[in-house]
C-alpha cells in the first residue's frame, strides 16, 4: 500500500510514512523531529492521514493527535514546536456514501473482534452504525477517483506565491525541484492498544502532579 500511495503522489516530494496499528511513542517522537527540522526551513507541516474506518481506525485520529499535544507539552525538545496540522483524508463516511463501500465485510472473525473492541460503543454513538471499512476499499472500488483526491488534498497546500517568487529568483530546474518539498503526509493502519493506554496513564499522572 506505500508503494501505491508513492504513486499516487507521483513527482510530488511528499514524505509517505507507514505505521502497523497505533504507532509507538518512539516512531511518533521520530515523526515529530522531522517535521521540527522542516519546520526550522521555514515550512509549516501538514499530516494528511489515510486510515480504516472502524472503532480502531476512527480512534487513531484522537491518539495521534493527544499524543502530538501530549509531547509539545511535556518533552522539552518539542516546547518550541509550531502547530501541526491534522487531517483524515480516508477512509470517511463521505466516501463511504460516495463509492457504496462495504460497511460490513463477510468475514465473521473480523465482525466478532470489532464488537468485542472497547471501542466499538463510542463509535457507534458517534456514527450511528458500526462500520468497518478498511482503507484498501478505496483502491479496489474506485482507485482512480482515490488517486485523484489524494493529489488534489497535497495540490491544496501549495503555495502560489512561493512559486511565483522563486520563478522570478531561480532556475527551473530549482523550481521544480522546490514545488514538490511543501507538505508531510502520514499513513497509518489500526490496532493494538499498549500505547493509547500509557498515554492515558501518563496523563493522569500528569494531572495529579
Amino acid at each position: 500500500m506505500l508503494d501505491t500511495f508513492q504513486q499516487f503522489i507521483g513527482e510530488r516530494d511528499v514524505n509517505v510514512y507507514q505505521n502497523s496499528g497505533f504507532a509507538s511513542l518512539s516512531v511518533i517522537v521520530e515523526h515529530m523531529r522531522r517535521i521540527k527540522r522542516k519546520q526550522k526551513q521555514g515550512r509549516h507541516c501538514t499530516i494528511l492521514y489515510a486510515g480504516d474506518l472502524d472503532p480502531s481506525g476512527d480512534d487513531m485520529d484522537r491518539y495521534l493527535q493527544e499524543t502530538i499535544d501530549f509531547l509539545r507539552r511535556n518533552e522539552p525538545e518539542f516546547y518550541d514546536l509550531d502547530d501541526i496540522e491534522f487531517k483524515r483524508i480516508a477512509v470517511t463516511v463521505d466516501q463511504v456514501r460516495e463509492y457504496n463501500l462495504p460497511k460490513i465485510p463477510e468475514d465473521s472473525e473480523t465482525r466478532d473482534k470489532a464488537r468485542r473492541d472497547s471501542r466499538t460503543p463510542g463509535f457507534i454513538a458517534k456514527y450511528g452504525e458500526l462500520m468497518l471499512v478498511e482503507l484498501d476499499a478505496m483502491f479496489a472500488v474506485a482507485p482512480a477517483q482515490f488517486r485523484r483526491f489524494v493529489q488534489q488534498q497535497i495540490d491544496a497546500l501549495f503555495d502560489v506565491r512561493i512559486e511565483r517568487e522563486l520563478r522570478r529568483t531561480h532556475s527551473e530546474e530549482a523550481v521544480n525541484k522546490a514545488m514538490r518539498k511543501f507538505v508531510t503526509l502520514v499513513r497509518a493502519s489500526r490496532e493494538a492498544r499498549t500505547m493509547s493506554q500509557r498515554l492515558r496513564n501518563l496523563q493522569d499522572s500528569d494531572r495529579r502532579h
